[in-house]
């Protein structure tokens, strides 16, 4: 036997559509016309111009020129804008200096006024350390506690028991009491 190829099948295909085509064109249109149709469209040629029309040519070349205008006073703008933006980055830049040595001024003003503060109270620690006790005691009577309690705290720990165990003993008790809480709320870790 012998075997048919794949033309074999395409022909016989043909011929089916072909024949479902012709009973469908019977119903609707004459299959004559249909098939001319599909000639006198295959044949049909497009036309092309060859001449250039000068009038659609001055309209795009008018709109280019247009456009260009736009793009330059746009890159103008822009250049204008950048030399705006340039002029405020250096002007901030000086400014930011300017902040950086304030800040540096006043960090070390700080610095020499805490250094001063401190210096101040240490001379008030000594000269309440080198008084006798009972003439010291009146004074921390007068003072408030939390700041009796401060100079307390820079004494030595004997001197400091002398002028405390002058002091009334309910004045001493609030100062004792501040001493020992100065850092109850401090964090441990």
């Amino acid at each position: 036997m012998r075997r048919r190829g794949p033309r074999t099948l395409a022909l016989v295909a043909a011929v089916l559509l072909l024949s479902a085509g012709l009973r469908v064109s019977d119903n609707r249109a004459g299959f004559g016309e249909l098939l001319s149709g599909w000639i006198g469209a295959a044949q049909a040629t497009p036309t092309i111009q060859t001449e250039p029309d000068p009038e659609a040519e001055n309209s795009f070349l008018a709109a280019l020129q247009a456009r260009e205008s736009e793009l330059d006073a746009r890159a103008l703008e822009l250049a204008a804008r950048a030399q705006e933006i340039a002029a405020a980055e250096d002007n901030l830049r000086a400014q930011l200096r300017r902040l950086e040595e304030a800040e540096a001024d006043l960090a070390e003003t700080l610095q020499r006024a805490d250094g001063a503060a401190e210096a101040d109270v240490q001379r008030v620690v000594a000269v309440y350390e080198n008084m006798r006790a009972a003439n010291a005691a009146p004074l921390f009577e007068q003072m408030q506690p939390d700041f009796a309690a401060g100079f307390l705290i820079r004494m030595a720990p004997d001197k400091a028991a002398e002028i405390l165990a002058a002091v009334d003993a309910s004045q001493a008790y609030a100062i004792s009491a501040i001493m020992a809480g100065r850092n109850a709320r401090a964090p441990r870790q």
